[in-house]
């Protein structure tokens, strides 16, 4: 559908190449030039995908998402025709911020401090162990000298 042009992908930068899809595992993003055609061969597209690969598209958890400009009667539209809500907001995609109109600042700063806090526990953990091996080295060494403590 791509390539006979029934589904136009989104450019996401100046003379960048135009984006279709991200699939990860079992997850599939579309991005596509939202028009009723594009609905109509959408839908063909998540048919054909559901049947060859054998999943079964969770409608419930299918949202749709806008620019801001779009129109509420054309969201509706066109969240109707796939049978899909529509959300302001993509929010989380496996623990990360997804919105590429919020501040990349912001959410790598998110990013890099929940990897600070898993390596500070790392640190921790070992130190302590670390701490517990030695004392029990202590403990030996005392022994050695001293068998009656």
């Amino acid at each position: 559908m791509e390539n006979e042009k029934k589904i136009q992908g989104i450019c996401f930068a100046n003379k960048g190449q135009a984006m279709s899809h991200v699939m990860y595992a079992d997850d599939i993003i579309l991005f596509f030039k939202a028009t009723p055609e594009a609905c109509n061969h959408v839908n063909q597209v998540l048919q054909l995908y559901s049947r060859l690969a054998g999943q079964k598209i969770d409608k419930d958890k299918s949202i749709l998402i806008f620019n801001p400009n779009t129109p509420r009667q054309f969201k509706r539209f066109m969240a109707s025709g796939l049978q899909v809500s529509v959300v302001n907001q993509l929010g989380m995609y496996l623990g990360t911020k997804i919105d590429s109109f919020q501040n990349k600042t912001d959410v790598y700063k998110e990013i890099v401090d929940k990897f600070n806090g898993k390596l500070a526990r790392w640190k921790s953990d070992f130190y302590l162990e670390q701490q517990g091996k030695n004392s029990d080295i202590v403990q030996q060494d005392i022994l050695k000298v001293h068998p009656y403590l």
